[in-house]
This record gives C-alpha cells, sequence and structure tokens, in this order.
C-alpha cells in the first residue's frame, strides 16, 4: 500500500501503476508503456557436443562467417572430449581444427572454439521433421505449408518461458524472411502437471525419481502406461503409489480374460440395456481424449469392461469397440487381443467406433426419498436429475404426502444419483 504519496495514499502497488501513470498522461508529464523482460540469447556452449559456431577471428578482418560453401563446419574426433573445466571448450586442444585461414583475406585465423546450444536445434526441429531425408536444403517450403503450424503443442509449463519463446523468436524470423507464410508455431499449447512422489515433486535433486524399467518389467508397459494417464487430470498431474498401479494392472487383466477366456458370439448387441452402455462408453472416451481428459476417459472402461462381465455371453462388436477404445491408452495389449479375435490388421488402422445419439440417451436411476430418516419412498428419474426434480416427483407419491401433510419442512438434503431425505419439524 502506498503512504506518503498524496492523492494515492492507500492505494495497493499494483493498481498505483496504473493510477499514477493515468495522471502524468493526464498532465502532460508521462505516457503508459510496455517493458519487455527479454534478454539476450546466449546460445554458445564451452563444450564438445553441438554444432560448431560458424565463425572466424582473424587479426585483420575481425570475426568472419564461414562462407555458405564450407559448410557445415564439422566437429573434429575427440578421444576425451571432457570439459576442461576452466571455461574454456575442450576444442581448443585441437590444433588443426582452431587453426584455419581467413575466409575474406586469406591470412591466418582462428575458428570459434564454442558450440551452439540444444536450445536453437530445438527452436527449429519441427520445421526439419518434415524433410529430414531432404540434404539440399533445411526444409522443403511446400511439405512446411502442408503439414505446420504444429496442431498442439503439449509439454511443462517451465518450456513457456524458455523453449517456446525462442520457437516463437525464430518462427516470427522466417517469416519475417520470407521462408513461411505464418508467423506463430504452434497452434495451441496445453501444460501437462507435475508428478508427485512421497509428498514432494518427483526430481533427481531429491531422490524420488522411479526407474521405469522396474515397473516394465514388474507390471508391463501397457499397465504402467495407463497408470500414468490414470492416476490424475493430465493438466494437474497426481501422486505416484505403486499400490495404485495395482490396480490398473487387474484393471488390464480383466480386459485380457474377458477377452481370451470367453467364447465371443457373432451376435450383434440389442437393445437399449447392450447397446446403451456401449455407445455412451464411446461418446465419453472419444469427447474426453479431445479434451485429454485421460483420466475419466479410463475410468467409464472400466465401468464398461464390468458391464460386459454382466452378459451371458460376450458379442463381438461390444468386446471389439472396448479393445479399440482402450487401444490409446494399452496398444500392445489390445493388439494382441485383436490379433486372437482373427483380424489380420493393426488394431489401430481400423477406424475409431462412432457412436449413435439415439443409443446414448440419458440413462436413468432410482432415488431414495426419505422422510425423518425413513424410507417413505423412490422414483425413477434421469441420472442427472436435480434437487427440483427429484423433489416434484417424491410429491406424486402418497406416502410421502401422507407423511408431510400438516408438518413443517426443516430441511431439505440431496445427494446426486442417490436420495433426496426430508427433515420435517416435530
Amino acid at each position: 500500500m502506498l503512504i506518503n504519496s498524496g492523492p494515492f495514499n492507500g492505494v495497493p502497488s499494483l493498481d498505483a501503476i496504473q493510477k499514477v501513470t493515468d495522471d502524468l498522461a493526464t498532465r502532460g508529464l508521462g505516457r503508459h508503456t510496455i517493458n519487455y523482460r527479454l534478454r539476450d540469447w546466449g546460445i554458445s556452449r564451452q563444450r564438445y557436443w553441438g554444432p560448431p559456431v560458424p565463425v572466424v577471428h582473424c587479426a585483420k578482418c575481425g570475426v568472419v562467417p564461414v562462407p555458405d560453401d564450407q559448410l557445415p563446419v564439422r566437429l573434429p574426433y575427440m578421444k576425451d572430449f571432457k570439459p576442461l573445466g576452466a571455461g574454456a571448450s575442450p576444442l581448443e586442444t585441437v590444433p588443426e581444427f582452431v587453426n584455419t585461414t581467413c575466409p575474406k583475406c586469406g591470412g591466418p585465423a582462428k575458428r570459434d572454439c564454442d558450440v551452439m546450444d540444444n536450445f536453437l536445434d530445438s527452436a527449429w526441429y519441427f520445421f526439419r521433421y518434415v524433410s529430414a531425408d531432404d540434404d539440399t536444403q533445411a526444409f522443403d517450403r511446400e511439405l512446411v505449408r502442408q503439414w505446420l503450424p504444429v496442431d498442439m503443442y503439449i509439454g511443462g509449463n517451465e518450456h513457456a518461458v524458455l523453449h517456446l519463446m525462442y520457437t516463437r523468436f525464430v518462427t516470427m524470423a522466417f517469416h519475417h524472411l520470407g521462408l513461411i507464410d505464418f508467423d506463430e508455431p504452434f497452434k495451441k499449447f496445453r501444460a501437462h502437471g507435475l508428478l508427485i512422489r512421497e509428498g514432494a515433486k518427483m526430481s533427481k535433486s531429491k531422490g524420488n525419481v522411479v526407474n521405469p524399467d522396474f515397473y516394465l518389467d514388474d507390471v508391463g508397459a501397457d499397465s504402467f502406461r495407463t497408470y500414468l494417464m490414470f492416476l490424475g487430470p493430465f493438466h494437474e498431474g497426481g501422486d505416484f503409489r505403486d499400490t495404485s498401479l495395482i490396480g490398473v494392472r487387474r484393471f488390464i487383466e480383466r480386459v485380457w480374460r474377458l477377452v481370451d477366456e470367453n467364447e465371443i458370439s457373432d451376435e450383434p448387441p440389442a437393445g437399449m440395456a447392450e447397446l446403451g452402455p456401449v455407445h455412451r462408453a464411446i461418446k465419453k472416451v472419444t469427447q474426453d481424449l479431445e479434451k485429454l481428459h485421460y483420466n475419466t476417459a479410463i475410468a467409464t472402461l472400466m465401468e464398461l469392461t464390468n458391464e460386459l462381465y454382466k452378459w451371458p455371453r460376450q458379442k463381438r462388436e461390444a468386446v471389439e469397440t472396448l479393445l479399440k477404445l482402450l487401444q490409446p491408452f494399452a496398444p500392445h495389449v489390445t493388439h494382441e487381443l485383436y490379433e486372437r479375435l482373427g483380424h489380420p490388421t493393426m488394431i489401430a488402422d481400423d477406424g475409431w467406433p462412432a457412436w449413435r445419439a439415439e443409443y446414448c440417451a440419458v440413462e436413468e436411476c432410482e432415488f431414495v426419498v426419505q422422510i425423518g430418516g425413513k424410507v417413505r419412498g423412490k422414483v425413477v428419474l434421469p441420472v442427472d436429475a436435480d434437487e427440483n426434480a427429484v423433489w416434484e416427483a417424491a410429491q406424486a407419491i402418497d406416502a410421502v404426502r401422507k407423511q408431510l401433510a400438516g408438518k413443517q419442512i426443516v430441511k431439505r438434503v440431496f445427494v446426486p444419483k442417490k436420495l433426496l431425505s426430508i427433515v420435517v419439524k416435530p
């Protein structure tokens, strides 16, 4: 809060920036401006690995760029390439690399022994991806026009400060030079959450990092992969626990037994009782994947698996739908089971299932109506029915009306999908 500031006493400092500047602007003594905290980008590193900085240092001509026809500058072979520990590049110990001639005057010169950092390459690597086999140019403009910009970038929040800023800088520079026809590298950015273990962020410094090899050997890649996407909302992360991993492993095993240990009928699912759960699962998983809600999508697949276990006989269409929906999370198991069902093609190549709206109608459930803690009736309504809807339906029950006659209602307690409890004054 500002003090000793005249008319601005008591104003929070963040608000004061705006108010003081407005006052100065009104009196012609100042104006609003934006300060960017953009520092120089230091791309040089004093180590062996990395592309050498393509310049030479000449006593006569100064710093001279290496001509295009002499690029790329290749690293020399070094048996011992450890950093020297004195802030100098290990390349300085290789005379045949350091000593060269000046491209401008032809006199003696020395190569720059610094190499460029990984951030520089990672700022434009996606341009190179589309032309990885092209040795004649950095990237094919037509392929870039076809494939880029990137539809979605997923990474940690720390990337938004350095990597993404550098990437935008390079992309805008390419656009300014007329090399590409867009100036933003990514259409959409989504940040993932952090893994927590033993109450702290998982990191090497805290010593709580897990080795995935152990879990891959113990429960398999599909179980481990599915668990990581199930342990919490994607944008929030979650708490890594070995005990929870076992639960996901059992789910994968249940899917395996459902398909591998049952006779699969070619008879299609029929009626709302069978088609409803299948098509609602297709719709829910499809929409959840688009929103990166992986944990709720997997929960839906667990519910569908439980539903299929209730069927007296397993039906091919329903079982294959389950496998296709599970495939993004457990690709190896689902492909193996799909093959056992007689398919010569990969499950990922056989298309994504589509839901039909008429089978996705809101399902119903039974709401219990209590008065004074005792059950006085039940009503069947859509599962998403709110308190008012249940209350209105409850008043049509004779027993409820009789119990409420002449009574003063103190409050109503509503539990979604379960009950409406009415408390009356004695």
